[in-house]
């Protein structure tokens, strides 16, 4: 699931599958010596591009500097306001339909460039074709909406440099419900106010839809129902479902109840602690923070759903909402860590056999 600009305050990067092709003309034989950072596609440099929902193309960034990369789109050309596609930190890009979904202006396009450090690249204008009119994006809200105002959200530019100052949230978690013209086809799920590096752990099914069923979740093919994974909150999160034509199989019981249950394991398997397990359910919001128990010598890690890697934490913030019966299964992993202990060091003394403490030293080792 990925971060963008929802309605124009929130931030959104969500992946469907898509993307682009080189208009004619748009790419020079070479990328510009000159430049210090230039974006291309197969070493030529990139001007503008069109897309469909159907293609994809990867660019890259061809820099001598060091420094953090960042890939970047404009979310407001008055106020010169870029805004960092989260996740997308290394030397290539691909784009897809639904990175770029939400980045769309009424023209249904959007300007891309790259960022090292604080050096940019000349921004690359890509177009959606074959669109009669702009994509509908969806602004409905479940339940559990809550709308903010841009000022609420925290977003603003920076004076100097126009980028766009860090959002301290908090954020909103957004999974909207579209068939393959970007049209909704239900509310959104939206979960708003959750603090800024908070851990999410989501399970959320997608509802039922008469002669739909579902074609992909943020660009990967699949037929799932259930959206989940963790999160750690730095921006605001928006994840896609997309369903096409068909009969759907997916039964609602309302009389069954939902189970998650949560491991607390080494990376070998072993458990050191019992497991923790609940039910809620069907069509109830289950969000009562998870407290991981304190284990000597390791501290607690979840493994996030975007980018694998695994982040330290201690609470856990379930967002759980299912139509039907589901087995949710959290796996919390405990990695060894330097914990502090002290030595006391003691003297005998000259008189007698007695010992005087001497001296207490604080030392940190697993």
């Amino acid at each position: 699931m990925k971060k963008f600009k929802f309605l124009s305050v929130c931030f959104v990067v969500c992946a469907l599958a898509a993307a682009f092709a080189i208009v004619p003309g748009a790419f020079a034989e070479d990328a510009s010596a000159d430049a210090p950072v230039a974006v291309t596609l197969n070493g030529a440099l990139a001007e503008d591009l069109s897309f469909s929902k159907d293609e994809k193309v990867t660019l890259d960034a061809q820099t001598d500097l060091e420094g953090r990369i960042r890939w970047q789109y404009l979310a407001d050309e008055a106020e010169n306001l870029w805004v960092s596609v989260y996740g997308e930190n290394s030397a290539s890009f691909t784009l897809t339909y639904a990175k770029v979904f939400n980045m769309l202006n009424d023209e249904n396009a959007a300007q891309i460039r790259c960022a090292v450090g604080e050096v940019f690249s000349d921004p690359v204008t890509v177009t959606l074709k074959e669109q009669s009119a702009p994509i509908a994006k969806a602004m409905s809200a479940s339940p559990f909406a809550l709308t903010r105002s841009a000022e609420e959200e925290g977003t603003g530019t920076d004076e100097g440099t126009g980028e766009g100052t860090e959002d301290p949230g908090p954020f909103t978690f957004t999974i909207e419900y579209l068939d393959e013209n970007g049209i909704e086809l239900a509310d959104s799920f939206v979960y708003p106010n959750i603090e800024k590096n908070t851990v999410v752990h989501l399970a959320v099914e997608s509802p039922v839809i008469p002669n739909k069923v579902i074609h992909s979740l943020d660009g990967e093919s699949t037929d799932t129902y259930l959206v989940s994974g963790a999160y750690q909150m730095l921006y605001p999160e928006v994840s896609v479902v997309m369903y096409k034509d068909g009969t759907p199989q997916t039964v609602v019981d309302p009389d069954k109840k939902c189970t998650l249950t949560v491991n607390y394991l080494k990376d070998d398997g072993t458990a050191v602690d019992e497991p923790f397990r609940v039910q809620f359910g069907v069509k109830e919001l289950y969000n009562t923070k998870i407290t991981c128990p304190e284990v000597a010598g390791y501290l607690p890690y979840v493994q996030l759903a975007e980018s694998g890697d695994y982040v330290q934490t201690n609470e856990i913030l379930p967002i759980y909402y299912c139509y039907t019966s589901q087995n949710i299964v959290l796996n919390v992993y405990y990695r060894e860590t330097d914990v502090p202990y002290t030595v006391d060091y003691y003297k005998q003394n000259i008189t007698d056999d007695n010992y005087v403490k001497a001296d207490s030293r604080t030392y940190t080792g697993t």
